[in-house]
This record gives structure tokens, sequence and C-alpha cells, in this order.
């Protein structure tokens, strides 16, 4: 999973993903992109993976997993955006 994010004066403008995973991590992705669209950059650094699962209204417990892919990655592409500056 890898997400692109447009950001503006610490706002996240677009946000997009790929991933190869299964259909939960689509779901998962999907759904984050919609939690932190034109929020800020602070909002979606407290984003948690209970936050996507109640978002989704609740994944199975062996997708749960998906939820914590998405808000690691998501963090791991805000650090990496924070780091250039």
């Amino acid at each position: 999973m890898q997400f692109f994010l447009k950001i503006n004066n610490n706002i996240i403008e677009k946000a997009n993903f790929v991933t190869d995973g299964c259909g939960a991590s689509v779901a998962t992705a999907s759904q984050t992109t919609i939690l932190i669209e034109g929020k800020s950059l602070d909002f979606a650094e407290q984003l948690k993976p209970e936050d996507v699962d109640q978002a989704l209204k609740g994944l199975p417990e062996d997708h749960k997993h998906c939820t914590e892919l998405a808000v690691r990655t998501l963090k791991r592409a805000l650090k990496k955006y924070k780091d250039q500056f």
C-alpha cells in the first residue's frame, strides 16, 4: 500500500492510494483517503485504525490488520512529507 498526498498550507487537498492487497486493504485505504481529504496534517496524524474501522462499520476480525496497515502507511507518508522541510 502506498499513499499519494497533495498538501497545500498543511491541508490534505487530495489523497490517492495504490495497493495490491485484498478487498479489505482496498476498502481501508479508500476509507482513509475519504477521512483525510480536506483535513489538516494534524488531523491525519491523529487518525487511528479504530477510526477507519468505525467508518467502515466494522471489518471482520481476520481483516482488522488492514486498518493498521492503512494508518501505518499514511503516517509513513506524512513523515516523509514533513522530513522534506
